[in-house]
């Protein structure tokens, strides 16, 4: 998870009483209740009480079960990594969780809720210092003009994308471009191979920035992709808050 400053740039505190949570634990029979302190639908904080925080550890994967009170029973059954833990003044716990597929959160969870998550829906995080992940791009479909091309990753996130290509290359390429992006994250066992639009071009000293939105929800690999970002991201975070 990021730093509280970031996390603020990241994340919708929902209203009071919008949704409550419970951590599934296995050796514990009941879920234990908490309280969400704010979420994406990359991940969530959470406040956790005194007696259950010893149980949750960073890299532990945990089922959390959405409620709200215009539903009967639970919502949402998510699975999530602990990314971070911290003990407050009061002696709660501070937990902050990353979900394994958001596509999920977005699936399952009721519509008044995503409809308030979806003004900022994922973290994107940079490459580390020494990275240098290039993203090969080509058209979806044949057009006059169009030529496949090469770029650097500048930033990612599970719904999308920042890369630096050259000026040249990006006169190629117009706004609502529909591409296929393939680029392999440090560390990840094979490929991201996903259809994206081109969302924004920004003019860079170093080139121009092409803002892409990942279009492969719903597609057979889609999960698979998804997961490897999420946990490229996680990794990344962590690396940042040791200053890497």
């Amino acid at each position: 998870m990021a730093d509280p400053a970031v996390r603020e740039n990241m994340r919708d505190s929902l209203p009071a009483g919008s949704a409550y949570a419970a951590l599934v634990l296995k050796e514990i029979a009941v879920p234990l209740p908490v309280r969400i302190d704010d979420m994406s639908m990359g991940g969530a904080g959470l406040v956790v009480p005194p007696d259950i925080g010893p149980l949750i550890t960073v890299d532990r994967v945990v089922d959390l079960d959405i409620t709200t009170p215009k539903a009967p029973g639970v919502v949402a059954r998510l699975v999530a990594r602990v990314a971070h833990v911290t003990q407050r003044e009061d002696g709660a716990y501070s937990v902050g969780v990353q979900f394994a597929s958001p596509s999920d959160v977005q699936r399952l969870l009721p519509a008044e809720l995503t409809s308030l998550l979806n003004r900022r829906r994922a973290f994107r995080i940079d490459p580390g210092p020494n990275e240098n992940i290039v993203v090969e791009l080509k058209p979806v479909k044949p057009m006059p003009g169009l030529k496949p091309g090469k770029g650097a990753l500048l930033d990612v996130s599970a719904t999308g994308a920042g890369i630096l290509i050259d000026q040249e290359t990006n006169k190629t390429y117009g706004l609502m471009t529909a591409i296929q992006v393939t680029f392999k994250l440090t560390g990840a066992p094979e490929a991201v191979i996903i259809p994206a639009s081109i969302r924004s071009q920004v003019l860079l000293p170093k080139g121009v920035r092409l803002g892409l939105f990942f279009e492969g929800r719903g597609t057979k690999d889609w999960t698979k992709y998804e997961r490897l970002i999420t946990q490229y991201i996680s990794r990344r975070q962590i690396e940042k808050r040791k200053g890497g």
